[in-house]
Parts: C-alpha cells; structure tokens; sequence
C-alpha cells in the first residue's frame, strides 16, 4: 500500500498541481468531480467502497483530500 500513497502523490503533483487547497481549481469545475475522480482511481481497491462512504459525507476538496490521506495511512 505504501506503492498506493507514492502513486497518489506523484497524481496530485502532475494532474492537480496546487494540492488543491482550494475549491476554486480551474480544472474541476466542482467538489463533485473530484470525488468522483478520486473515487475511480481508488475503485476496486480494498477498503474502496468505505472511502466512497466518508468522500459522499464531505463538501470539500480540503475534507476529501484528508479523508483519503487517512484511508491511506490506514491502509499503509
């Protein structure tokens, strides 16, 4: 799992390259493409369908990105 976290760094450095801090990222209009996003790279990853859960429960990018840094540790 510690390739998972190397892997998801190395997306957030090229795909979305100010970490997303904020909501207002010009290459995702919404909270929701980024959890939507998010939720089809980790798919079929155990423990995918729980992050899914949590993702559904928060309203932005910030909370998101913290939720999987956690399913991440976790998972580590």
């Amino acid at each position: 799992h510690f390739e998972m976290a190397l892997e998801f760094k190395h997306l957030l450095k090229t795909k979305y390259p100010d970490r997303l801090c904020t909501d207002k990222d010009p290459e995702l209009s919404t909270v929701h493409d980024f959890r939507h996003y998010m939720f089809n790279y980790f798919k079929g990853r155990p423990g995918s369908l729980e992050l899914r859960r949590r993702m559904d429960r928060y309203t932005s990018i910030a909370d998101i990105m913290h939720a999987i840094e956690e399913f991440i540790i976790a998972k580590t």
